[in-house]
């Protein structure tokens, strides 16, 4: 592009390039670089960084803007043509290389939008040649300031509106809802609907902040945050799931009773009360810890994890009920990695099951009532309960390869559970 300029200047004696440089080994470079080409350094006039007021007033005192390539001007471009100095651009194919030709066009001077080097350079002399055509092209800038589409704002925003209404016009018509109904919606009871509850609930006033990514139908980990908030409003508690991120404004959490999964880094919501719920191995994954604060309350899962919580268990139900088996033909094998290693050590011909395949709980179900044998690489999943109570043949790939029955993981009958929810709020809700 130097090159090009110094061609200009050779053609058109008479002129100066004015450059911007922020240092002076850029300055004496390009003065070399003119002298070699035969350009004498006096007609590089190089201008320091300004302010806002002197920068536009600049341009008013320079007859000519010459655009870059493959990088064209953008707003730079823009300010040149509100100051009222003509710009001359080159385009090119991409983005990049057509944005000063779009602001050209937008300004109603596409004459000075030429489509090679050669054309740029010749447009260049004339019209470093041609003093009146450059006050012509200043003159017009001057007179359509407020009324071209590039400065034309109250346009832009009728176009705007326009384009927006003829898109709106285009959607499908959705049927209108039919308010008038005979059904018996008596069973949609409003939040507000008093609940009978015995006076250890009523005398709880503190509420449960339950920490948890956002909801993934296909992690039973994230599932049984989302559900014990769930059980927690059922038993009558106030309780919400917090999907915490960077710069959430913790304060409004300082009375609350904070719960934690394991993969929790520290107490990120700066909570005086807290619960972690162990859902797997300390330290195992996310970015969790495998030591807490002793002022927290350890919850294990189920009784495989009671080892770090001295035996305190809540293993809230997960697994829907649509989970069963239906006595349909079994005659494919699957194998399920999870969070275990593939060792490629399963049967061959089997369907393999993903995080994002089957892609709904329902497609799950349906595809392992049809699985003969399932072959799990992860010792700590639910897909294994979930298998089996759709009845399916469970093997497990240990990290040896060696293809083993799959351990028996209990799970509390729902009698059993709500005895193990009353002893959490009872545990919990003096806090």
């Amino acid at each position: 592009m130097f090159a090009a300029w110094i061609r200009i200047l050779l053609r058109a004696p008479k002129s100066v390039l004015w450059l911007i440089a922020d240092n002076e080994q850029v300055r004496e470079n390009l003065s070399l670089q003119a002298e070699r080409l035969g350009v004498p350094r006096s007609r590089l006039f190089f201008a320091d960084r300004v302010g806002p007021d002197a920068y536009l007033a600049r341009y008013q005192v320079a007859d000519l803007f010459l655009d870059t390539l493959p990088f064209n001007a953008g707003t730079t471009a823009s300010d040149a043509l509100w100051a009222g100095l003509p710009l001359l651009t080159c385009v090119g194919k991409t983005f990049a290389a057509r944005m000063a030709g779009s602001l050209l066009l937008a300004a109603e001077l596409p004459e000075l939008i030429t489509y090679n080097l050669q054309e740029y350079e010749d447009k260049a002399v004339e019209l470093a040649e041609s003093p009146d055509r450059i006050s012509t092209l200043k003159k017009h800038l001057a007179e359509t300031q407020k009324s071209c589409a590039l400065f034309d704002s109250s346009r832009f925003v009728r176009e705007l509106e326009r384009l927006l209404q003829k898109k709106i016009n285009e959607l499908p018509v959705i049927h209108k809802i039919n308010f008038s109904t005979t059904a018996n919606l008596d069973y949609i009871q409003p939040l507000n609907t008093p609940i009978h509850l015995d006076t250890r609930i009523k005398n709880h006033t503190r509420r449960y902040v339950i920490v948890a990514p956002p909801y993934q139908h296909n992690s039973a980990g994230i599932r049984v945050l989302y559900d014990l908030q769930k059980w927690l409003v059922r038993s009558g508690l106030d309780a919400i799931v917090c999907t915490w991120f960077q710069g959430y404004p913790v304060d409004q959490f300082s009375e609350d009773i904070v719960i934690y999964p394991e993969v929790a880094p520290g107490n990120i919501l700066n909570a005086k009360r807290i619960i972690r719920y162990i859902l797997n191995i300390p330290g195992k994954l996310g970015f969790g810890e495998n030591k807490y604060a002793e002022n927290e309350i350890l919850i294990a899962y189920n009784k495989e994890l009671a080892c770090y919580t001295n035996g305190v268990i809540l293993q809230v139900p997960s697994i829907e009920p649509f989970f069963n088996d239906l006595n349909t033909d079994k005659k494919i094998n699957a194998f399920y990695v999870g969070k275990g290693k593939n060792t490629n050590k399963h049967p061959e011909n089997c369907i393999e099951i993903t995080k994002t395949f089957p892609a709904t709980r329902h497609d799950v179900a349906d595809l392992l009532r049809s699985v003969k044998v399932l072959y799990t690489y992860d010792d700590f999943s639910m897909i294994s309960q979930e298998a089996k109570l759709c009845g399916c043949d469970i093997k497990l790939i240990n990290s040896s390869g060696e293809i083993v029955e799959y351990p028996d993981l209990s799970f509390p009958t729902f009698e059993e559970f709500k005895i193990q929810l009353n002893e959490f709020i009872e545990m919990t809700r003096n806090l």
